[in-house]
């Protein structure tokens, strides 16, 4: 099951996000920042530490980067560009999400297009199985109130 939820800093302070946006799982969940390549705003920064808020540090334990535009890199690999990057968050998110990276190339089509959703695929699984407990509580509620989220 996949679920896109909003930005919790648009949220109104008094809704339980966990409760309406989030599996109760068994730690089958997986949390997906989608960013787009050579573009982090601050905006960006805010939704990381929103859920660093939420969820505390674990929520690093249940992430997988994900880049938008990966035509852009033209030969170059993902894991190249990350090692590379002069972007201090983007290299500090991704060491503190296990290095867990992944691009998708929205243009691409047939078999190349399938082959993105494979390699996300056994990412997404392979964090699943190092994850045992659920990353949230029934009673998990949006802090009242995020001064990140304010500015």
């Amino acid at each position: 099951m996949v679920v896109d939820t909003p930005d919790p800093c648009k949220l109104s302070s008094n809704q339980r996000i966990v409760q309406n946006y989030m599996p109760r799982s068994d730690g089958n969940t997986v949390l997906v920042l989608v960013l787009q390549l050579g573009w982090v705003t601050d905006e960006d920064k805010k939704v990381m530490a929103t859920l660093k808020t939420i969820f505390r540090k674990k929520v690093r334990d249940y992430m997988i980067v994900l880049f938008t535009r990966k035509e852009d890199l033209g030969d170059e690999d993902i894991k190249d560009y990350c090692k590379n990057t002069e972007n201090k968050f983007l290299k500090k998110t991704i060491k503190k999400c296990g290095n867990r990276v992944c691009a998708f190339n929205n243009k691409e089509t047939g078999q190349a297009r399938e082959d993105q959703v494979i390699h996300f695929m056994k990412m997404a699984n392979e964090l699943i199985g190092n994850n045992k407990k659920p990353i949230n509580k029934r009673t998990t509620v949006f802090p009242p109130k995020l001064d990140i989220c304010q500015k």
